[in-house]
């Protein structure tokens, strides 16, 4: 079974050290970053420091990072925005599995008619 581990960094350094302990720990297998301010290669270079080997799935959409502890070859873009990111999953001797991230307007920062209108055009993302 895979392991999921999301989190929004809020642009700040300390939560990486948190992430890193929780992904060697728990063997995530998929780790989604919101609002990291950090370089995906600044991350590999420290998630593979124990051995394990993450890759990270490059994508458009600026406001989330992606790393697996499969090769990124294995993760294909099916659609991005700049809220999201669905990518197609497919491992060899694995059943396929579409994964949808999503890091949408905080009720801080937007009218809920606007954070309304960002989840219906999410769900009709995922169902095209």
């Amino acid at each position: 079974m895979l392991t999921f581990l999301f989190w929004n960094t809020n642009k700040q350094k300390k939560a990486l050290e948190i992430i890193f302990e929780l992904a060697w720990d728990y063997e995530v297998d998929i780790l989604m970053l919101a609002e990291s301010i950090f370089e995906p290669q600044e991350i590999l270079t420290k998630l593979n420091d124990r051995k394990t080997l993450y890759s990270f799935s490059k994508g458009e959409c600026k406001r989330i990072q992606i790393f697996t502890r499969f090769s990124h070859t294995f993760v294909k873009p099916l659609s991005e925005g700049e809220k999201y990111a669905i990518r197609h999953i497919s491992r060899p001797a694995r059943e396929d599995l579409i994964l949808v991230v999503a890091h949408l307007s905080s009720k801080m920062y937007a009218k809920e008619s606007d954070q309304m209108l960002d989840c219906s055009n999410l769900a009709d993302e995922v169902r095209r």
